[in-house]
């Protein structure tokens, strides 16, 4: 029995080498134990491909399965992001209003919030617009939502598992995130969570790392991000958090 051990192997030249005989590991050819990966840019079918192997013909992506070729169907996540912006509420206000982002202009009337309430936090999926918290004399655990393509007043949604005002939201265009906040004579470090796609109740996130109000909040299609606010004094730190089930482009394979 003979032991061959080396860091690398390398032809003359310092080049990775050929083994014209061929190369096994226990009489096994090694290409059969490596996962080799085929990829194929052209009009017409690969002739002769392997399993695994990948083709873009301009249009679809297909990859070979069990000898046939599959497309593969991707579908984006949706856009928290859309045409319209909606501004809610104020100080003793339930007007809802609407711009056409990409046209300059004033404001149109969208529509009502169920209740006038001020200091509330708002996300969206691009599809519907949601307004949580906020105050008049006392806190609301509200949460209303609109269809921002249509305007019309709001309708109920659920309700936050704490009423307060001065909170912040964010969205990764599944999940809407609803954190920090003031309810009643304290801050909170509550994170609550929707699926804004269904109506309901939020459901407890997790806490932030201190209890703060008037904070700030960022996301993109993984992470949310709040920042700022409010304890006994202003802070400058950032959390971030990623939503309860990422959302990521769904991949589905169909017939050819």
């Amino acid at each position: 029995m003979s032991t061959f051990n080396t860091p690398n192997i390398e032809n003359a030249s310092g080049g990775a080498p050929e083994f014209s005989q061929g190369l096994t590991v226990g009489g096994t050819a090694i290409g059969s134990l490596i996962t080799m990966t085929e990829y194929y840019s052209q009009a017409g079918e690969p002739s002769s491909p392997a399993n695994g192997a990948v083709w873009w013909d301009g249009t679809n992506a297909y990859q070979y399965m069990n000898d046939a070729w599959r497309i593969l169907s991707l579908t984006p996540p949706p856009s928290p992001i859309g045409g319209r912006g909606l501004f809610a509420a104020g100080l003793f206000s339930n007007t809802v209003e609407y711009i056409t982002i990409a046209t300059p202009g004033n404001a149109t009337d969208f529509g009502d919030l169920t209740q006038a309430r001020n200091f509330l936090a708002s996300c969206s999926n691009g599809n519907y617009g949601l307004f949580g918290g906020g105050t008049v004399f006392s806190d609301y655990n509200i949460i209303d939502y609109v269809t921002i393509s249509t305007p019309g007043n709001a309708t109920d949604f659920g309700d936050l598992t704490v009423a307060r005002d001065l909170l912040s939201s964010c969205s990764d265009g599944v999940y809407g995130l609803f954190g920090g906040g003031y309810p009643g004579s304290s801050n909170t470090n509550t994170i609550d969570y929707v699926t804004i796609a269904t109506t309901g109740n939020a459901i407890d996130f997790g806490d932030l790392t201190e209890a703060r109000r008037a904070l700030a909040a960022c996301s993109d299609a993984t992470y949310g991000v709040f920042g700022g606010g409010y304890t006994t004094t202003q802070v400058n730190s950032t959390e971030e958090f990623t939503a309860p089930a990422p959302f990521a482009s769904n991949v589905t394979l169909t017939a050819s």
